[in-house]
């Protein structure tokens, strides 16, 4: 193709795409790395056998350079049934060079495309979205990925209840997981609740894990879920955006209630201990849940959230630093109601014991800049009998040091006359072996 025929063709748009990128597929045209299935073309596969369907998966798997595949809509008009698709997905089970599916609405052959995705050596993301699969196709489809190099699987209304992952069967390239529900009347909706909890929390626990993204916005969450997430947030190390949003129940019934934010907070803001808060969950970046017609105090718990998380993203890839930012956030007021929150006792006190008291005047420093006059006066009042153990702590070092130096200067003169005895020994020593080799006369 010359520079104006492949402009003529750049302007086409999505129409007539489809017709005259399908024989250039066979031919292995470097410039088609899209094939698409456009709305109004339809008609062009319409009449297509199953052998024809084979032979076009089998045309994509010798090509090489064809990374995006998009067979959204397509059986809706153009009578592509599951045996069809069992035939395209059977030709193209070769292909490695497939990056990118995409199957939203009108396919629920799942089971077409286990011998595909068992053998994906490039294939990154996959959308069968709007299908509705239910939670059978859903597993059928997650366990034929196990061993796939896949990245992200697009759900969204899908059908899907409950979650059944193995825990040695897990894609270990996985980074994001869409399963949530667009509120749409009329599409397959997900119902996950905690039994589904329980299966997705698999994909977060250990060193290994790699999930980056989950978004379960408009299932069934409730507290027990967000008990579940919190229990393994605290020593996950992998995920960042987490999309909880509670569109209410049938009558408008929120799920999420006070108590079921509690635990949340304490995962990403443990306020027990110095110690529990260094190690909080510090890789949480985003968390969207619905917060609209809630008490002040449902708010104010999730205002501690953003913040705890906000910290995290501000101090991305420095856990310490974390650490630090939610221990120097909290003014005396709200660290008592966290520890209410969290059912802790009373531990602003408590906070300045935990210092090392070399330590405190710092400590103090920045308390004053972060929060003022006010806050400095609060713990000055707690803090100042160990202000001056400190005093008397420093003193006492000063005298250490002046001890030990002492002893150095005194083991210092020891060494020296020690060498100077050891090198007169030598010297009479080589003396005595001159003498008795000298002739006799």
């Amino acid at each position: 193709r010359n520079e104006d025929d492949l402009q003529d063709y750049l302007e086409l748009g999505e129409d007539g795409i489809y017709e005259r990128d399908l024989p250039r597929v066979r031919v292995n045209d470097p410039h088609v790395t899209k094939l698409s299935s456009p709305g109004c073309l339809y008609s062009c596969v319409g009449d297509m056998t199953v052998e024809d369907w084979e032979q076009l998966g089998n045309d994509i798997s010798n090509n090489t350079h064809l990374k995006e595949l998009s067979l959204s809509l397509l059986s809706l008009d153009a009578d592509v049934n599951d045996h069809k698709f069992s035939s395209f997905f059977r030709g193209l089970t070769r292909s490695n060079s497939i990056e990118e599916i995409n199957l939203r609405q009108h396919f629920n052959g799942v089971r077409s495309m286990v011998p595909f995705l068992q053998n994906a050596s490039s294939l990154k993301r996959l959308d069968v979205s709007e299908n509705n699969i239910s939670s059978e196709g859903f597993n059928t489809l997650f366990r034929a990925l196990s061993d796939s190099p896949i990245e992200q699987l697009n759900c969204y209304n899908c059908g899907i209840e409950t979650i059944e992952i193995d825990g040695d069967h897990i894609p270990l390239n996985l980074r994001e997981l869409y399963l949530g529900n667009d509120g749409l009347f009329g599409r397959p909706s997900n119902k996950i609740n905690a039994d589904g909890c329980r299966g997705l929390v698999k994909l977060l626990q250990g060193e290994d894990a790699t999930l980056e993204k989950l978004d379960l916005g408009g299932n069934n969450i409730d507290d027990e879920c967000i008990g579940i997430f919190a229990n393994v947030l605290t020593t996950n190390k992998s995920l960042k955006n987490l999309l909880l949003a509670d569109h209410g129940g049938v009558n408008g019934g929120e799920r999420l209630t006070l108590e079921g934010l509690k635990p949340l907070l304490k995962a990403v803001h443990d306020v027990s201990s110095i110690k529990a808060t260094l190690q909080s969950n510090h890789t949480l970046q985003h968390i969207f849940m619905n917060v609209c017609n809630r008490n002040n105090e449902f708010k104010q718990i999730h205002n501690q959230i953003s913040d705890a998380i906000n910290g995290n993203r501000f101090n991305e890839g420095n856990p310490n630093a974390a650490g630090r930012y939610k221990i120097s956030q909290l003014n005396s007021q709200t660290r008592s109601m966290m520890c209410r929150w969290q059912g802790v006792d009373e531990c602003h006190a408590a906070l300045y014991s935990q210092f090392d008291p070399l330590h405190l005047p710092e400590v103090l420093l920045f308390t004053h800049r972060a929060h003022g006059f006010e806050e400095l006066y609060v713990a000055l009042k707690i803090s100042i009998a160990a202000l001056f153990s400190t005093m008397n702590r420093k003193e006492f070092i000063k005298q250490q040091i002046e001890s030990y130096e002492y002893e150095k200067i005194q083991i210092d003169r020891e060494i020296d006359f020690l060498r100077a005895e050891l090198a007169a020994e030598e010297e009479a020593e080589n003396e005595y072996y001159r003498s008795s080799k000298r002739p006799r006369i």
